[in-house]
């Protein structure tokens, strides 16, 4: 058994969390528009599913890291997602002689051109199955043997129904080997033909791969596969999910010799949402402008702020910090209301002794055009979040300026530029934790 074997139910009792009987199924109390399939849910509320990693991310805070150490320690099964294939044969549903089904469902439904749909048919990396009816996307390796299959169906408004089949090898999903160097990455399938649907200038030419899922093996076994590949551009979601996968990929990546690394994301949720807005049907909204949005809202109100504080020193930070530590994890919507407030707090004081500090360096520059050069980088934002449990970055930084400000009597400027980036990226960090916060807390509420 790997980690996304694991059912739905079993992760929810192990958490302790409140199931009713409705009926003929179990549902979770938290949230009733969620179904629950052994190993997968689907939220008909936001049109999203998946699997236990996707369901730990998307519900309990955890980046893919963490979901992945929790389910593996709790249920005893493997970190890593085992090549199934060396252990059993895959099972390839059985062809529908034609894909009437499929092709109407893609093309009327989910808006994917019929050049792109007749490509893949006539490659036999996509059809219709007997049996259910589903569509079928072929995972083929480099000596064109097929090792994943990946079916989904075409219900559009009961349960939709995705998974990959028994004995999978995940390194091989859905994938197209163009002749440049480029790689794009995404979720699904759907995602993949919706991009290049959008983008259909010699697309050819250019390699896909569909992850079927969030897992970075696809990406890694293709630039070792293939080592013409050495543009990677990460295409994933615009969702909290897709976000925090990017940025464990992006990591992985960034360890890798020369290995570009793009990311192009949505507009809206995903790709299909951009070709659904395209055709004139309203789309799922994505994370990114929301976030950089109220971003840039939260940096305009600590501008002004900032210029009528007074001097301000390294205990005032540490102060201001500690409420935001000791009110974070409180269930009481005041307490919480009170660590958010904390966490703008810190980054204006932050902004302001940063500000101090360039002072001393004798830089004749407004507190405008230094936060200004100071940049706030967006993508991906996930990347400058401290969601804890320890809150690594921002202790990585305190301690830092402890040293700096408690153990030396006298700084050269290059100590000074190095606690002026210091507070800065500190201040960041808060920042883009409390946007994130807030927008899941607003997501709850209107979920």
């Amino acid at each position: 058994m790997t980690i996304n074997d694991i059912h739905i139910l079993d992760i929810l009792e192990s958490l302790n969390e409140p199931l009713i009987q409705k009926g003929k199924k179990v549902k979770w109390d938290k949230h009733h528009s969620i179904d629950i399939n052994d190993n997968k849910w689907y939220r008909h509320s936001t049109q999203e599913g998946g699997y236990p990693i996707q369901f730990m991310m998307k519900f309990f805070d955890m980046d893919y890291k963490q979901s992945v150490q929790y389910l593996s320690k709790t249920f005893n099964v493997r970190k890593d997602l085992p090549n199934k294939s060396t252990k059993q044969n895959l099972k390839i549903p059985s062809r529908n002689p034609y894909n009437t089904r499929v092709e109407i469902y893609l093309k009327h439904f989910r808006f994917i051109d019929q050049e792109i749909i007749d490509h893949f048919i006539s490659n036999l990396l996509l059809y219709e199955s007997s049996k259910y009816n589903n569509c079928v996307f072929v995972g083929k390796d480099n000596q064109e043997k097929i090792r994943h299959i990946h079916e989904r169906s075409i219900h559009t408004s009961e349960f939709e129904y995705k998974s990959n089949a028994y004995g999978s090898d995940s390194r091989w999903p859905f994938n197209h080997i163009g002749t440049n160097n480029k790689l794009y990455v995404f979720e699904s399938p759907i995602d993949m033909l919706s991009y290049i649907t959008l983008h259909k200038e010699n697309w050819h030419k250019n390699s896909y791969v569909a992850l079927c899922g969030l897992s970075n093996r696809p990406v890694l076994n293709m630039i070792e596969t293939y080592p013409f590949l050495s543009n990677v551009i990460l295409s994933l979601d615009n969702d909290i999910p897709g976000q925090e996968a990017s940025l464990a990929i992006l990591e992985d990546l960034e360890k890798l010799k020369n290995i570009k690394i793009e990311i192009k994301t949505s507009t809206f949720k995903d790709f299909n949402e951009d070709l659904k807005f395209k055709k004139g049907i309203s789309p799922i909204g994505g994370i990114i402008d929301p976030f950089i949005g109220y971003k840039d809202e939260i940096l305009h109100n600590i501008r002004s702020d900032v210029v009528k504080r007074k001097q301000l020193t390294l205990r005032d930070l540490l102060d201001a910090f500690s409420i935001f530590l000791y009110t974070f994890e409180s269930t009481s919507v005041k307490q919480r209301a009170k660590a958010l407030n904390a966490l703008i707090e810190s980054a204006t004081i932050a902004i302001k002794m940063a500000h101090q500090q360039s002072t001393h360096l004798e830089k004749n520059i407004t507190l405008n055009e230094f936060i200004d050069n100071r940049v706030f980088e967006s993508l991906p934002f996930i990347k400058y979040v401290d969601k804890g449990p320890h809150f690594s970055k921002f202790m990585q930084e305190l301690n830092f300026l402890k040293k700096e400000f408690k153990l030396k009597i006298y700084h050269t400027s290059n100590d000074k530029e190095e606690i002026i980036a210091s507070l800065m990226r500190f201040a960041r960090t808060c920042v883009y934790t409390h946007v994130l916060l807030i927008l899941k807390e607003r997501k709850k509420h209107y979920d």
